[in-house]
């Protein structure tokens, strides 16, 4: 939630000039007003608009930029010309930011659980009167989500062609690389009155919809898992109506301080990634635990999950004060200045060079210079190899579980495994059963 809220604030202050930490507070204010009085439905209703909102502006900003550089064709040669288009990097090494094998086995794991697992997803499909309308809405979702990268990812070449012989990184027009495309934005569109409000506009949307969507699924939790079962009696609608609301203004609060650490912990997509892992993992190892693994007991699946969290958040703790502390760097492409239209004093600690990698080298890699899109895979499987040895102990012990399981719990193809070993069992029992009926007849 901090990362959402300093996003849109960065786009504004490039736009603006105004301070981060007064436009921090100023968006979370709207976004707890409207979430608070109006729940879920009013998050879903405005998340509606605000996307509307966000698809138009980046396809504004996409048609116009790609048109001044002088069509798809330029853009694609520029990116090819500056090596930004390369063919799917085959090595294995995990230490690496990206690679084929990363975002073939991390990439898919870390959007699973954010669909499958995450509070505000499944709170969103359960508000829908079926499971088809449910199935519906994911595979909308899923067709929407592919489409937005794409456009990202076109958005990223686009930039890279306009700025490919003048680096705003270099002669410091911009201070992150957050606010390239945001200063695109302004200089694209300065002959157009309006069209910077429009993308800054689309930037909040983006941001106060998922900030509100996390609010309430937030506030909900804190009604269902805190209060009601603590509860002596039924809590009244004006009891449950300031229990939410005072959630939400509690949770936006704390983002508020916690956003003015996000500028100090590298690029924002990383981060999102990688702090998201610390709860997610072990969130995910415990799905794929009640699910995919009916040896796991209750005992297992709570010692799994919090090894897994302790685990997570030693990993992205130190991953990412390594690079707030300049400790660790990553690889950079060279970039250019040679056509700069405007003076500027040279930025000496930009290198061109490999200096991350050589960093990388000098200090030894550890367990948390994975890639951050490891990371969720990693702690799930951490947290089911946890729950799974937990388990086997208290079994052996006899502390596991006993009874049988709601076959509606597990997944089809562990359902139907779990009903073969059931029904050979039953067969096992009735041969015995009649042997001993035999026996018993003959020694009469």
């Amino acid at each position: 939630m901090p990362i959402v809220i300093y996003v849109p604030a960065l786009a504004f202050n490039q736009v603006t000039g105004l301070s981060v930490h007064i436009i921090t507070p100023v968006v979370c204010i709207i976004c707890m007003f409207y979430t608070s009085i109006g729940g879920l439905k009013a998050v879903v209703w405005t998340d509606v608009i605000q996307s509307g909102v966000t698809l138009l502006a980046l396809l504004a900003v996409l048609i116009k930029g790609t048109y001044d550089v002088g069509g798809l064709d330029e853009v694609l040669n520029r990116n090819i010309a500056g090596e930004r288009l390369e063919a799917p990097n085959l090595d294995p090494n995990p230490t690496l930011r990206h690679s084929f094998w990363i975002m073939l086995f991390g990439a898919p794991v870390w959007v699973c659980e954010g669909i499958a697992c995450s509070q505000d997803m499944v709170q969103r499909f359960l508000s829908l009167p079926t499971l088809k309308d449910a199935r519906k809405a994911l595979k909308g979702f899923v067709v929407g989500w592919i489409g937005v990268n794409v456009i990202f990812f076109m958005l990223g070449m686009l930039v890279y062609a306009t700025y490919y012989r003048c680096d705003p990184l270099t002669t410091q027009l911009a201070r992150a690389k957050d606010q390239l495309l945001p200063l695109f934005v302004m200089e694209t569109f300065a002959a157009y009155p309006g069209m910077t409000g429009v993308f800054v506009a689309g930037i909040f949307s983006a941001a106060l919809s998922s900030l509100s969507s996390a609010l309430n699924a937030l506030s909900a939790i804190t009604l269902e898992d805190f209060f009601k079962p603590y509860s002596k009696k039924p809590l009244t609608e004006t009891q449950i109506r300031y229990i939410m609301r005072g959630s939400v203004l509690v949770y936006g609060a704390i983002s508020v301080l916690l956003s003015m650490l996000v500028e100090h912990l590298g690029t924002v997509m990383q981060l999102a990634m990688t702090l998201s892992s610390a709860s997610a993992a072990p969130l995910l190892g415990m799905f794929v635990m009640g699910i995919l693994m009916p040896w796991v007991n209750g005992t297992g699946a709570l010692y799994g999950g919090i090894l897994g969290m302790v685990t997570m958040f030693y990993m992205c703790y130190n991953a990412q004060y390594s690079i707030a502390s300049g400790r660790r760097t990553f690889d950079v492409k060279p970039v250019s200045v040679d056509d700069c239209s405007y003076e500027f004093a040279y930025n000496s600690t930009l290198t061109e060079t490999k200096q991350g990698e050589q960093e990388l080298e000098q200090i030894g890699k550890s367990i948390y210079h994975i890639s951050y899109m490891y990371f969720t895979l990693f702690g799930m499987i951490v947290t089911c190899l946890a729950g799974t040895v937990v388990s086997l102990l208290s079994n052996a012990r006899g502390r596991g579980r006993h009874g049988t399981i709601d076959p509606k719990l597990l997944a089809p193809c562990i359902r139907s495994t779990q009903s073969t070993g059931k029904t050979r069992t039953v067969q096992a029992i009735d041969i015995r059963r009649t042997a001993i009926n035999e026996a018993i007849a003959e020694g009469l």
